[in-house]
C-alpha cells in the first residue's frame, strides 16, 4: 500500500520534472510567430533575442520596438558612435558590435494583447522615426523601410551588401528582394531597415538585427534537473522509511 504509494509519487515528480525541462529546452512556441509589414502579434507571451549584427546608414540611429497598444517604446539597440558608424562616416558608414553599438544582445517579451512594430528611430533624418508597419510611414515614399528574411546566415553570406559601389550593392538580396513573412518559431529571422525615404538608396543594410526565439540559460535547465533529482530522493526516502 504505502510503498506503492511512494513509488508512484518519485515516478511522477520525476516524469513532471522531465517535462518541464522538455517544455524549456524546446524553445519555440507552438503558435505561429510571423514578422512582417503588419502589426504584429502573439498568442502566447514570447520572450526573444535580438542580437546587432551591423549596420550602414547615414545617421545615429537607435532601434527597438514600438507598442501600439500601449503607445510606448522599448530601445534594444543604440548607436554612439559619432555619425552612426565606426569610422565617423567612412567606409560605407559600417557600425560593428563593440564599437558603433555597445550592447550588442537584447531580449524583449512579446505579451498577449498587445500589437507591436520594429522603429529605427535617426538623428537629422527627414522623417524622425520610421516603422516596420508600412502604414505608419509617409506614402509614397517612406512606405515600406523594413524587410525580413528567414536564415539570415544565407542572406548575408554574399557580403556585397558592404560595397560603397552603389551598383554593385543594390543587386543584393537585401535590395531585389521583396522580403519574406517568416515565422519566427521557425528559425532566426534577419530585420534589414532602410534609414531613409525619398532620399535613400533602398539597399535596406542601414541597420541588420538578428532575431531569434529566446532560450534558456543552461543554468536554469541544470537547476531544474537538480529539483527533479531532489524530489525523486526525497520520495525515495520516504519509501525506505516504510519498507
Amino acid at each position: 500500500g504505502r510503498v506503492t504509494k511512494m513509488k508512484t509519487q518519485t515516478k511522477f515528480f520525476t516524469a513532471a520534472a522531465a517535462t518541464a525541462i522538455a517544455g524549456l529546452v524546446s524553445a519555440a512556441p507552438a503558435q505561429a510567430f510571423s514578422l512582417g509589414n503588419d502589426w504584429i502579434s502573439v498568442d502566447e507571451d514570447t520572450r526573444v533575442q535580438f542580437d546587432f549584427f551591423e549596420s550602414h546608414g547615414d545617421y545615429t540611429s537607435k532601434f527597438g520596438i514600438y507598442n501600439q497598444t500601449t503607445k510606448s517604446f522599448h530601445y534594444l539597440f543604440d548607436e554612439v558612435s559619432d555619425g552612426g558608424s565606426d569610422a565617423g562616416g567612412k567606409l560605407d558608414h559600417l557600425g560593428t558590435c563593440g564599437i558603433t553599438v555597445l550592447d550588442c544582445s537584447q531580449e524583449f517579451t512579446f505579451e498577449v494583447g498587445n500589437e507591436y512594430a520594429f522603429f529605427l528611430e535617426s538623428l537629422d533624418r527627414p522623417n524622425d522615426i520610421l516603422y516596420s508597419v508600412d502604414d505608419m510611414n509617409r506614402a509614397p515614399a517612406y512606405s515600406t523601410q523594413t524587410k525580413f528574411f528567414s536564415n539570415p546566415a544565407a542572406v548575408l553570406a554574399d557580403d556585397s551588401f558592404r560595397n560603397k559601389n552603389v551598383g554593385i550593392r543594390q543587386t543584393h538580396t537585401l535590395h531585389t528582394s521583396a522580403g519574406e513573412n517568416p515565422n519566427l518559431s521557425d528559425g532566426p529571422v534577419l530585420i534589414a531597415f532602410e534609414d531613409s525615404g525619398r532620399l535613400g538608396d533602398h539597399d535596406f543594410n542601414d541597420f541588420l538585427v538578428e532575431a531569434k526565439v529566446s532560450v534558456p540559460e543552461p543554468a536554469t535547465l541544470a537547476g531544474l534537473g537538480l529539483v527533479a533529482g531532489a524530489m525523486a530522493l526525497s520520495c525515495r526516502r520516504q519509501t525506505d522509511k516504510t519498507s
